[in-house]
């Protein structure tokens, strides 16, 4: 194998154990021996743990560095949903760099956990635009959190429902009413009661 192969090899490998596994419970020696690999061997491609996790998610974190980029130099015009689309789009190609990025050791490597909220952060300016209000803040990250959520937990098969619904799902916390005093479980409750059947 070619060494741009045999980093593909690695990387697939590692992908696949620390999502089974975790990243804490999975050495690096298991990695080799995975592999067929001395130590050694794998150590001269990346010497360590935090090398592997960078090169996994380094595509993912680039990706969607460069759907802000285009919004933020104004080379493409997008409505907020259409923002969301991109970042969708960005997430499901690097599905398994998604859920990676959940793992708690994956805040522990600085390079990543700067990069994540540094885009985390430009994300929500280019959906907040010109609102000045802390509630238009937190509705942008619920917005962010809803694209995540959805590529962590739809398999394969499901991207093309998710790429059809998720936008839409996630647009609609950005113009949620927070004014309103309801309680939207209880009004769900009570709508699906029919009539004669509510408990005491």
């Amino acid at each position: 194998m070619t060494t741009i192969e045999t980093r593909h090899r690695i990387l697939e490998v590692a992908g696949e154990l620390f999502t089974a596994q975790g990243i804490a419970a999975t050495p690096l020696r298991e990695i080799a021996e995975r592999l067929d690999f001395t130590k050694a061997a794998l150590y001269y491609h990346f010497p360590s743990k935090d090398d592997l996790l960078v090169a996994l998610i380094t595509p993912l974190h680039d990706d969607l560095g460069a759907v802000l980029t285009r919004v933020e130099e104004g080379t493409a015009e997008t409505t907020p949903e259409q923002l969301l689309a991109h970042l969708l789009d960005a997430h499901l190609a690097h599905a398994s760099a998604t859920r990676l990025s959940r793992d708690p050791a994956v805040r522990q490597v600085e390079r990543l956990h700067a990069r994540a909220a540094q885009l985390h952060a430009r994300a929500t300016t280019a959906l907040v635009r010109n609102h000045a209000e802390q509630t238009a803040w937190l509705q942008a990250s619920a917005a962010l959190a809803v694209i995540d959520e959805l590529t962590i937990r739809c398999t394969p098969d499901q991207h093309h429902l998710v790429r059809r619904i998720g936008p839409t799902a996630a647009a609609a916390t950005l113009t949620a009413d927070p004014s309103s005093n309801a309680d939207p479980t209880s009004t769900q409750v009570a709508s699906r009661q029919e009539p004669g059947n509510a408990t005491a």
